[in-house]
């Protein structure tokens, strides 16, 4: 009587099935969490600009006045960050841009995100 060895044909073909739609479910997921982490980093940093802001506004409760060497863009050319721009739009509001390598979100051009400062007191 001869034992049966080996995997049939039809077990292979299930095993690479399976192993596919795993790879298939896996790989954008791993993508994804690439990206997030790249933007992650870029928070931090924009954060260390918006700290600025907010240490002046703390006591103050008024942004700078439009001379103030807060406002403008800083080119920063690390970790993924191109450039931070931040600009007064009155005393109470202003906006901060953050501006990111393109190779993090390849299908937008010139991408960025962007904080809307309010003070509320």
């Amino acid at each position: 009587m001869r034992t049966k060895a080996g995997f049939s044909l039809l077990e292979l073909m299930v095993m690479i099935v399976v192993v596919a739609i795993v790879a298939a479910i896996a790989i954008p997921m791993y993508s994804n969490y690439k990206t997030r982490a790249k933007i992650s980093v870029t928070d931090a940093i924009a954060n260390s600009y918006l700290n600025q802001v907010t240490d002046y506004t703390f006591g103050k409760k008024i942004f700078p006045d439009e001379a103030s060497e807060l406002w403008g863009c800083r080119e920063v050319n690390r970790d993924n960050v191109i450039q931070v721009c931040i600009e007064r739009i009155d005393s109470k509001n202003a906006v901060m841009r953050v501006y990111i390598d393109q190779d993090i979100l390849p299908n937008i051009k010139q991408p960025y995100y962007q904080y809307n400062l309010t003070l509320v007191y």
